[in-house]
């Protein structure tokens, strides 16, 4: 006599792998426009630092975050104050690395007007949440299911970082890790600009 397995659903299985081809679709797109070169002719990135962009409104959005503030993020309701958001994944080393130096940032500078979200990706969310109690993150956390964040911001990778105004307008990009004085340093300049 056969034994037969339960049937699991295809609609969320599917919705997923097509979330994921959708951020590798970006990503590959990414790598092609942006410094680059091949190994074995697999597009591998070489330029890391600041990318130049032309200020614009950011993109609004809307992210659940994770425990232990299980609420919501909007963009848009954060207006009037500096927003950093970082881009990571549980599993990627760099982003393990300057965990640590974000929360100590974030300890610093919650008060100043500066808001940091992390937004994790291309992980489980199992993973993720260990990655947050791991490193004690007390600083807002969510996740981007669909890669709709992602995708409007032209993430290439991770880590990445985004720099918005308090006017609510992108102006700077960085593709892989921060050092912590650096971090500092970029957040000094933002709150002492003048308004635009």
């Amino acid at each position: 006599m056969a034994v037969q397995t339960p049937r699991r659903p295809l609609l969320p299985a599917l919705a997923i792998a097509l979330a994921v081809a959708a951020i590798l679709a970006l990503l590959a797109y990414g790598l092609s426009i942006q410094g680059r070169e091949t190994v074995g002719g697999v597009p591998v990135r070489n330029q890391f630092g600041e990318v130049a962009v032309t200020p614009k409104p950011a993109h609004d959005f809307t992210v659940d975050l994770f425990a232990p503030r299980p609420d919501r993020f909007t963009l848009a309701e954060q207006r009037g104050k500096v927003v950093l958001l970082d881009f990571w994944a549980s599993w990627c080393q760099p982003c393990r690395d300057e965990a640590p130096g974000l929360e100590r940032v974030w300890e610093a500078y919650r008060d100043r007007g500066v808001v940091l979200l992390g937004i994790n990706i291309f992980d489980e969310q199992k993973d993720a949440l260990d990655y947050v109690r791991q490193f004690g993150l007390t600083y807002p956390n969510g996740t981007d299911p669909t890669g709709e964040v992602a995708i409007e911001y032209g993430l290439a990778g991770v880590p990445e970082k985004f720099l918005i105004d308090q006017n609510g307008q992108l102006v700077r990009r960085f593709i892989g890790p921060m050092a912590e004085d650096t971090l500092r340093s970029l957040l000094d300049q933002q709150l002492a600009a003048p308004p635009r």
